[in-house]
């Protein structure tokens, strides 16, 4: 929606809730996409405002814009609404949906809530929420069109007719036998398309792709977009249709994973609300853990320089070269963590290919060394061709060399090694790889001046 039509609603949205002109807040549900709704209601920030618009508004339309929520904002309307009107919201709401925020209730609520719930859609949450939260099974819907094989064309048709207002998608139809096996499916262009005397089982495609219910939950999603279909059926270990899953649940799946990834990569805890909507000392703690371990890291590298101050006094300038070498070892070891990592997250790597890995990384990180080198050895000599100064050119080329090398092993081993101890290998990347290669990349350096100096 254009900024300029969001700002001139917002007031108008804003006057209807203030004067209780519920008529005209229903009128902007009706009209409006659910998405702009929760982002104005969002800008309003008002808990009150909440609560007056779904206490007016009917289920189906309120059901829609509750989904769109954040969940922080869905938690504080579960707090307010009446306990019937919040019933009658649920028994709308997509399966999936409905079945994380009953599972972010607390007990109390949760147990005055439930009994007021249609008993089929009850049965349906009680169900969903046996399922970990990280398999396929907990992000599926089973709002889903099955149909047995024996029915015609004409008569599915029928049925689907009067079942999808009730169902997620029905773009693929799922042929199941009376055992609730899945057989096979067919797209609504077939059953369009098809004599309407022909049986589903004439019409099916048996080449019908499924996840199992306990497979993890990014497999999934992975799984989905390689095969490029907007929904995949999961089945139970008998191979029964339990439920499918839709490329919206893959695109929040994936808008998680990465978001996980990418606060991992920082050296700070995920954190499942936004930047605002996360409380100040929850930030905290999430950032202290990392910085802790990191300070301890950089401790070795003071305590490296410190067992090294004699030599050190005998030559200063080495001194002055020290923050070139571990910000390039360190950021050499940042890219190849950052790309390994990468590969593991897409299924392009596992644990067995270390030594390959490690073979590519030792000589791209060689010619990248040597790059840098020579970059460097010409910016010493423009200091002139003296013996000193040839020295120390030749020590901070064969370091950077070397401590480049170094940090790019280092980097791109260590997110396989996490892999295989059962860590996230995002946990590698960033701060976490530069820290270890600034320890090791100085004691490289202190040696090969050690050698060539003395």
């Amino acid at each position: 929606m254009p900024v300029m039509v969001h700002q001139l609603l917002l007031p108008e949205l804003r006057e209807a809730i203030d004067t209780d002109d519920m008529k005209m807040v229903a009128s902007f549900c009706e009209i409006l996409h659910p998405s702009i709704i929760a982002e104005m209601l969002h800008e309003l920030d008002e808990p009150d405002a909440y609560r007056r618009v779904f206490h007016h508004i009917d289920s189906v339309n309120g059901a829609r814009l509750f989904e769109y929520l954040e969940p922080d904002r869905q938690d504080v309307l579960v707090s307010l609404l009446p306990v019937e009107d919040l019933a009658k919201l649920i028994e709308h709401m997509s399966s999936d949906e409905r079945v994380d925020l009953v599972k972010r209730m607390d007990e109390d609520r949760e147990a005055a809530i439930m009994p007021l719930v249609a008993r089929a859609e009850r049965e349906d949450i009680l169900r969903l929420a046996k399922y970990d939260e990280s398999t396929a099974g907990s992000i599926m819907t089973t709002d889903y069109a099955a149909l047995p094989a024996s029915l015609k064309a004409d008569e599915a048709l029928r049925r689907l007719r009067r079942e999808a207002p009730d169902r997620e998608t029905i773009y693929y139809v799922y042929i199941i036998d009376a055992d609730r096996h899945l057989i096979g499916f067919c797209e609504l262009k077939d059953l369009i398309l098809a004599p309407p005397y022909k049986s589903l089982a004439e019409i099916m495609r048996e080449d019908v792709l499924s996840i199992p219910v306990d497979m993890d939950v990014e497999e999934a999603a992975q799984y989905l977009a390689q095969y490029d279909v907007i929904a995949i059926p999961v089945v139970d270990a008998d191979k029964k249709l339990v439920g499918i899953i839709t490329h919206d649940d893959v695109i929040d799946v994936v808008i998680e994973a990465a978001t996980e990834d990418a606060h991992l990569m920082g050296a700070v805890q995920p954190m499942s609300a936004g930047y605002f909507t996360t409380p100040f000392w929850e930030t905290i703690r999430n950032r202290v853990p990392a910085l802790v371990v990191l300070f301890g890291a950089e401790l070795l590298a003071s305590f490296v320089l410190q067992q090294n101050e004699a030599f050190l006094l005998t030559f200063p300038l080495l001194l002055f070269l020290v923050p070139v070498i571990m910000a390039t070892g360190g950021n050499s070891g940042s890219q190849a963590a950052t790309l390994v990592t990468r590969a593991v997250a897409l299924g392009e790597l596992e644990f067995k290919d270390w030594i390959r890995v490690g073979l590519r990384e030792l000589g791209q990180g060689a010619v990248l060394g040597m790059a840098i080198g020579c970059l460097a050895l010409a910016a010493v000599l423009l200091l002139g061709p003296h013996d000193e100064v040839l020295r120390f050119a030749l020590v901070l080329t064969l370091a950077l060399v070397a401590v480049t090398t170094c940090g790019s092993l280092f980097g791109s081993l260590l997110p396989l090694f996490f892999m295989r101890m059962g860590i996230d290998p995002a946990y590698s990347s960033g701060p976490f790889v530069a820290s270890m290669v600034d320890v090791v990349g100085l004691g490289i350096y202190l040696s090969i001046a050690a050698y060539v100096l003395l």
